[in-house]
């Protein structure tokens, strides 16, 4: 069982939505959140974007951004 409470309920569901979630885990518990205030790819990308460039990155050099 994978099991999230408030932010890590938002993993959760994100996870569990996955082509692999069924051989990964059996089920999916959610506290207090997930899936309902999720970004869109482009909102996050935004938020990347800015983190980014906060901290003098450009967007390329975050390896995890596709």
């Amino acid at each position: 069982m994978l099991y999230g409470q408030s932010a890590g309920a938002i993993d959760t569901f994100t996870i569990s939505t996955l082509a692999q979630a069924p051989s990964l885990f059996q089920a999916a518990v959610m506290e207090s959140g997930g899936g309902v205030d999720i970004p869109t790819i482009a909102e996050a990308q935004g938020v990347y974007k800015y983190y980014a460039t906060q901290l003098n990155c450009s967007i390329s050099d975050v390896s995890t951004d596709r």
